[in-house]
């Protein structure tokens, strides 16, 4: 699959200000990512974000850490953070911005023995399951790497909204599976990626969460539905 977000980024970070990344999905049309967003300092995050970075204690795993907007942050506050990305021309961002303890691979082939005291999947991050098939597996493995008293803060979005109709009526194909999986399309200068996204309803998330020993809890919540959340032992 191509490096759609790598490519773009690199080139924002090697002088092209305006680079965008165009998406597209199931449901939506023809959005796009400014590729300064994904540089932004912490000023320029959501509240949801800059609420979580103080949030953040001991060892921390950034995954989906992009060129490293909340690691950079954290290690500028001495915190001890190891960023989490797929993407090798994000990671060599991220280690031309000095990022020092990075992590060029998947969340699902990481095997350290280390243990992490907090766990990041912001903007969306627990989004990486793609499928509520994969959400338990996807699950186990962050309880895995979490410490006895480590916290998971995610955030995600309840999508029921899509589905409502002008007469307040929603609808939603009962047979057609979970209406939170969506299907993906990003692109930048005829690259193309093409990939499953998940956005889980919190209830969702915690019964899951439930079966594998972790238990859920909404910190904050928006009237659009989007959410951050906290899982833990």
């Amino acid at each position: 699959m191509e490096d759609v977000f790598g490519l773009a980024c690199k080139a924002y970070f090697d002088g092209d200000k305006n680079a965008v990344i165009t998406v597209n999905t199931n449901l939506t049309e023809d959005e796009e990512i400014p590729c300064s967003y994904l540089f932004r300092s912490f000023d320029e995050m959501p509240e949801f974000e800059q609420y979580t970075m103080q949030l953040c204690k001991g060892k921390v795993l950034d995954i989906g850490a992009g060129v490293g907007p909340h690691a950079y942050y954290l290690q500028s506050k001495n915190i001890d953070v190891t960023a989490l990305e797929p993407s090798e021309l994000c990671c060599e961002i991220m280690q031309q911005r000095g990022i020092k303890n990075i992590a060029n691979t998947t969340l699902e082939n990481f095997n350290t023995e280390s243990k992490f005291d907090t766990i990041l999947l912001l903007m969306n991050g627990i989004g990486l399951a793609g499928k509520i098939d994969n959400l338990q597996k996807f699950l186990l493995k962050l309880k895995s790497l979490l410490s006895e008293k480590g916290k998971i803060y995610l955030t995600s979005a309840d999508i029921a909204y899509m589905f409502i109709e002008e007469d307040g009526s929603m609808e939603i194909d009962l047979n057609g599976g979970y209406y939170g999986e969506m299907e993906y399309e990003t692109s930048f200068n005829g690259n193309i990626a093409n990939y499953d996204w998940l956005y889980l309803n919190a209830d969702i998330l915690f019964m899951h969460a439930e079966e594998i020993g972790l238990k859920g809890e909404v910190i904050s919540q928006t009237e659009e539905g989007d959410y951050l959340a906290v899982l833990s032992f």
